[in-house]
């Protein structure tokens, strides 16, 4: 039977099927319309005007949609082909051909005295046939074609599953379409460009972005070799060098805030939230998400109790400094137990990447800036020292205080090293980690100075 016309018990059809991509937008898997006539002969001589038409309704639907939908297309199809019968395979198979052809378009140059065989094309129109082709026949996977089933079946937090797709995203961005065009060469290829700038790619060459993008890459294909997806993972032996330290003299290396720096922090004109934040974070050691969950039922009984944390070991209660006593009063005060000791930060909406902390980052960045007291230095994204320098500065503090380093590791949530203490040991007391938070003081010019919170009348 002739294509595009199907015998049916009261005649002869035109019919069309409906890329899969497009299901929805057209609302149909195939359109199909009388030819009004059972012979084959009329039927042919009909079935032209309405396969153009037909074609111009896919057509429309294809371009009122948005992002990449020859990809998206592709996918689709190749899904379809993988899930029909066998009578309805050769069908789709020529559809996927006609699709190719549309998107190749025509020869260009002169082409009479050219046999069609070797007709010339648009190279971009051809590249774009060409894939097409090959992944809506499953002869080639998109790379993120598993990058969400891989994601799904981790424990990843959600900025870190974020980070693994800004990747993924920088090697399609860079020209790895498919997963099969990477082989270790390519790999390789990949790294040694991420080592330099590229400032039409907004690529600023940093080499720890580029280990972390290494990384996401090398867990990604770790796991489709567990699948059987791929048969090895060509990113492990890519080598990126780390940053000698100091080599010319330059700070490279993100660190602790000296007491004179911090003097200045605490003596400078900040608002209040941030004002709280740093002397929390200067006498408790915790990160600053931890600090920004707090709600009031967390801080009972002279104890921040830390439920979610970035590590196993995050898990924990930090002693309330004594000169911290003031601002948790004040900012409980006339809350529930279930308010947010910082309630004037907003809350991210459920499911959100957003941190609940990173308005306050934000806010304290500007501050210090405004002060001067941030470090950059080139090649780095972000200043030396930031607001984690706060939670090196007490551990600083800690040790100068003859505090045991397993103690000081228990209060700020790392895990201690060794069987012994690390898997053994239940951990200190409440009064060595009481001790421990009491042992460090603000620099000596702040410590008369009135808190924020008390000038609210706390």
């Amino acid at each position: 039977m002739a294509r595009n016309i199907e015998r049916r018990r009261l005649g002869l059809y035109a019919v069309v099927e409906v890329p899969p991509s497009l299901h929805k937008a057209v609302g149909k898997k195939r359109l199909k319309r009388t030819l009004e006539t059972r012979d084959m002969a009329t039927a042919k001589a009909r079935v032209f005007k309405v396969v153009a038409e037909f074609k111009a309704v896919i057509e429309a639907a294809r371009q009122a949609t948005t992002g990449d939908m020859v990809t998206d297309e592709a996918r689709a199809l190749r899904k379809a082909l993988r899930e029909a019968p066998p009578s309805e395979a050769a069908s789709l198979r020529d559809l996927i051909a006609d699709r190719a052809h549309e998107l190749r378009g025509d020869p260009i140059g002169d082409v009479r005295a050219v046999p069609s065989s070797d007709y010339e094309f648009d190279p971009e129109r051809e590249k774009r046939a060409t894939a097409f082709h090959q992944l809506a026949t499953g002869q080639a996977t998109p790379i993120d074609e598993h990058l969400e089933q891989w994601l799904g079946e981790t424990l990843y937090a959600l900025r870190t599953k974020s980070d693994h797709r800004r990747a993924v995203q920088r090697l399609k961005e860079w020209g790895a379409e498919t997963i099969e065009a990477v082989d270790r060469k390519r790999a390789g290829a990949f790294i040694s460009w991420l080592l330099r700038p590229h400032e039409a790619s907004n690529w600023s060459g940093d080499r720890s972005t580029a280990s972390k993008y290494k990384s996401s890459l090398s867990n990604y294909w770790s796991w489709m070799r567990g699948k059987g997806l791929v048969e090895l993972n060509v990113w492990t032996d890519q080598f990126i060098a780390k940053a000698k330290a100091n080599l010319d003299g330059t700070e490279t290396k993100e660190r602790a805030f000296t007491d004179e720096e911090l003097r200045v922090l605490l003596a400078g004109p900040a608002d209040p939230l941030v004002a709280d934040l740093i002397r929390m974070a200067a006498l408790s050691g915790m990160r600053i998400e931890e600090l920004c969950r707090l709600k009031v039922r967390d801080c009972a009984g002279g104890l921040f109790k830390i439920t979610r944390a970035k590590t196993t070991a995050g898990v924990r209660s930090v002693p309330i400094h004594s000169d911290l006593c003031a601002i948790v009063t004040g900012r409980s005060a006339g809350k529930g137990s279930d308010g947010y000791l910082f309630d004037d930060l907003p809350t991210p909406p459920e499911g959100s990447q957003r941190e609940r902390s990173s308005p306050a980052v934000k806010r304290f960045s500007r501050y210090m800036r405004a002060l001067g007291v941030d470090v950059m230095v080139a090649g780095k994204r972000r200043s030396l020292v930031n607001f984690h320098s706060f939670r090196r500065w007490f551990v600083t503090k800690a040790e100068h205080a003859g505090q045991a380093p397993p103690t000081i590791a228990s209060v700020v949530g790392h895990k201690r090293q060794g069987m012994t203490l690390g898997l053994y040991s239940a951990g200190p007391s409440l009064e060595q980690f009481r001790a421990c938070v009491e042992s460090v003081k603000l620099p000596e010019a702040t410590t008369a100075q009135t808190s924020p919170s008390k000038t609210r009348g706390v």
